[in-house]
């Protein structure tokens, strides 16, 4: 376990570490002095628990203390370390996010070890049940509107035609149909997205990988939006060498770019240009969807794979999304054991970023 102690005294650290020794679990303590120091460790690396100090200089009142650690890392279980008067405040900053709390003239190794096990256990259990309704709300989101929406337009464009098509010009007769055409895509695409979503849910999802030929996948998924892309008169190029190679799941790998380069179309505009390209770095192929459009905002960025932050925008032709086709890049990239991330500047483009580890490499 990796526990950050933020405290000023020497003596109540000592007592700390001293009641630590005999755990039976490697215990890597790092100690901060201050609240600054400690979220500066805080932003360098990852942590199990965090012992608190409420009585630091550079803190304020010890409601700020607590604040101050707890707004920005709110999954990172905090066990408040008081003095023997401060039974009261401790458990209103309990109510606040506190996991426990621990008077430091009743330290011992049972305790503190148990405190830290259980603080840990219940913080990941309440982050796991935050992830579900966050994912149940995702659901009814779309249920509720993404997908109605779009089912109401096309319902009323149809009925507009049945009732007044000998009436309509023909200019409004193929306004019509480009309406219908666009509707119907996009409830396709986002009822493709929610199956899939559904099922990396359930577990129904597995990496099925063989050997395949990353140049080919990237070349059959750019050609299934060259439609799209000449519409808005985008062009989409790649250099990905022939004799790249990999054991990976050819379908997971299609799903992501088909997701990315969909997405780059939406929020490039006319004239843009879309460049999908792979790399055979030491430890994996790096594929990157990078696009000269609208960009996006640092907060958007933050919370692009985020499935309980709304982060859908119009594309620049008024293109619609929900934000799930990200959701489902994450799953698939997480299920084949790479990563993904994104790049941005308003004004100036994105670049999302994906890897798919080596675990068998082909050589010609």
């Amino acid at each position: 376990m990796n526990i950050l102690v933020i405290e000023d005294k020497d003596l109540d650290l000592l007592f700390i570490k001293r009641s630590l020794q005999g755990a039976s679990e490697k215990i890597n303590l790092v100690n901060a002095n201050s609240i600054k120091s400690g979220l500066q460790f805080l932003e360098e690396q990852n942590f199990d628990c965090i012992l608190l100090d409420l009585h630091l200089p550079d803190g304020g009142t010890e409601i700020e203390s607590f604040q101050k650690i707890f707004q920005p890392y709110p999954s990172i279980p905090i066990i408040l370390l008081t003095g023997s008067d401060d039974d009261n405040l401790a458990l209103e900053l309990i109510d606040k996010g506190a996991q426990d709390f621990i008077v430091k003239d009743e330290i011992n190794t049972r305790d503190l070890l148990k405190a830290i096990k259980f603080s840990i256990k219940r913080i990941r259990t309440e982050n796991v049940l935050r992830e579900l309704n966050a994912t149940k709300d995702k659901f009814f989101s779309i249920m509720a509107h993404d997908l109605k929406n779009p089912l109401s337009i096309f319902s009323l464009a149809t009925e507009t035609l049945a009732k007044e098509y000998n009436e309509l010009s023909s200019e409004d007769l193929q306004e019509y149909l480009d309406d219908l055409r666009d509707n119907a895509k996009n409830i396709y695409e986002l009822l493709e997205n929610l199956l899939t979503w559904s099922r990396t849910q359930r577990g129904k999802i597995v990496c099925t990988p063989d050997i395949v030929n990353l140049s080919f996948i990237v070349k059959n998924n750019l050609s299934l939006y060259h439609t799209s892309a000449t519409e808005k008169n985008i062009t989409l190029t790649t250099n990905v060498p022939e004799d790249f190679k990999a054991f990976t799941d050819s379908n997971l790998v299609s799903t992501i770019l088909r997701n990315l380069i969909g997405n780059a179309i939406k929020f490039t505009s006319s004239g843009g240009e879309i460049k999908v390209n792979c790399e055979n770095t030491p430890k994996n192929y790096h594929f990157s969807v990078e696009d000269n459009g609208i960009g996006m905002s640092e907060l958007a960025l933050d919370n692009l794979f985020r499935i309980d932050v709304n982060t859908t925008t119009l594309g620049t032709n008024n293109e619609k999304g929900t934000g799930l086709g990200l959701i489902v890049c994450k799953e698939f990239a997480n299920i084949m054991g790479g990563e993904i991330w994104a790049e941005s500047e308003v004004n100036k483009g994105t670049t999302f970023h994906f890897t798919i580890p080596k675990s068998y490499e082909i050589n010609q």
